[in-house]
């Protein structure tokens, strides 16, 4: 009877398994997919159902935290900082532009 017990048990915590595994391949999470630690404009604008020239907008204005990136000097933003777009965090006031960008005084 006991052995049975066992078994059933064993059985059940596989099935329960297999059904979280699929629940979270239907919700987008895959256990082997690591969470990225920096997104583009363009997977950023896709998250958010915008377009990505509004994104790189948002990041050059200052409206988003977002860096350049040193080696390509493309736009990239923190997973923290999608993250909180993506909870219905409100854009920044926009920065003050810059004047002494090599303008002729």
């Amino acid at each position: 009877m006991d052995e049975q017990v066992v078994a059933l048990l064993t059985k059940l915590l596989e099935g329960q398994d297999q059904i979280a595994a699929r629940v979270d391949r239907l919700e987008g999470k895959s256990p082997a997919r690591e969470e990225k630690l920096w997104y583009t404009p363009e997977e950023l604008a896709e998250q958010l159902h915008r377009k990505p020239y509004t994104c790189r907008e948002w990041a050059r204005r200052g409206r988003i935290r977002a860096e350049k990136d040193d080696y390509s000097n493309r736009w990239r933003i923190h997973k923290d900082e999608v993250q909180r777009l993506r909870m219905g965090g409100q854009l920044l006031p926009e920065r003050e532009p810059r004047l002494d960008r090599g303008l002729p005084a």
